[in-house]
């Protein structure tokens, strides 16, 4: 599943400063290119992509998305994935939104039931909500 994969992802690259250009990338509407990046930021673009294409070789349509951002550009190769991945409407997120604003809690294993809601949170989270 995408969002377990991209959660372990990001928290791997939490070690750099590359993760806050992760979360950067995705909020703006265009794909970064190299024109308006600094030297370190292209160097960090690259390191990016690289590591993309080590880690989604498992996945066909994951390396399909890798391979087609042919100069290396792993902040558009971020984006690209996260836009491919993410769900298909808002529906998804709408119903999720819903469970989360109104549970269903019964006094029988409310714990389990919490653990529940929050990994409904988590994954609200990160499929964008």
């Amino acid at each position: 599943q995408f969002s377990n994969w991209r959660y372990s992802f990001e928290n791997s690259m939490s070690i750099t400063d590359i993760k806050r250009y992760l979360d950067g990338v995705i909020t703006v509407l265009r794909e970064p290119t190299f024109d308006e990046m600094t030297e370190l930021e292209k160097l960090k673009a690259r390191v990016l992509h690289t590591i993309l294409v080590a880690v989604t070789e498992d996945n066909v349509k994951a390396t399909a998305i890798v391979r087609s951002v042919v100069d290396g550009n792993g902040f558009t190769t971020w984006k690209r994935l996260i836009q491919s991945f993410k769900p298909a409407s808002d529906d998804r997120l709408t119903s999720i939104r819903v469970g989360l604003m109104q549970p269903q809690w019964t006094m029988k294993n409310i714990i389990d039931q919490k653990q529940q809601w929050k990994s409904c949170l988590w994954q609200f989270q990160m499929e964008g909500g």
